[in-house]
């Protein structure tokens, strides 16, 4: 993938809004579980509120649920109900994302960390590397400067997905 510039993203006063169906029962599809859901739009949602949310608050009578997954099973009546809000977040250039389909090189404060997850600055930072969602705060990590021009040591290290550095605010690969 090569190097990578990082950006921050910060929350907005919206979220998206889902209908999910699930069933823990076993899918051939590679979720390995029977999953559908429906995207109903961007809805306002409270800073003070958490990054997202899953409630069964909407009636299941409601005709926007899935009624089956992409593989034809039909979900019944005991199969989990889920009204998802997801937070968006927002970058300096007008992206809108959440934090799943942030890419590569996002960065964000993930402020429901308690300690030992904070940085010099009193926040946990987290950065959307190639490998995945990397903690930078969390051990054995220090991180220097302004975010979003960040290092960090040691180096960055996911087993078979990822190995590199973040040197101000760019990702170099190993």
């Amino acid at each position: 993938m090569g190097n990578v510039e990082c950006f921050f993203l910060r929350p907005v006063t919206q979220a998206s809004e889902a209908l999910r169906r699930y069933s823990d029962t076993v899918c051939p599809t590679s979720m390995g579980y029977h999953n559908a859901s429906v995207d109903l739009g961007v809805v306002p949602y409270a800073l003070s509120e958490w990054m997202g949310s899953g409630a069964d608050d909407i009636p299941h009578d409601d005709l926007r649920w899935p009624k089956e997954c992409p593989c034809g099973y039909v979900f019944q009546p005991e199969d989990h109900w889920q009204h998802n809000l997801t937070r968006l977040l927002t970058d300096d250039k007008g992206l809108f994302t959440t934090l799943d389909a942030a890419p590569v090189g996002a960065m964000w404060y993930a402020d429901w960390y308690p300690e030992p997850w904070l940085g010099p600055d009193g926040k946990c930072l987290v950065v959307k590397t190639p490998g995945g969602d990397w903690i930078v705060d969390g051990p054995p990590w220090t991180r220097t400067g302004t975010v979003p021009k960040v290092t960090a040591s040691p180096s960055i290290h996911f087993p078979g997905r990822y190995h590199g550095w973040l040197r101000d605010g760019i990702l170099i690969e190993c």
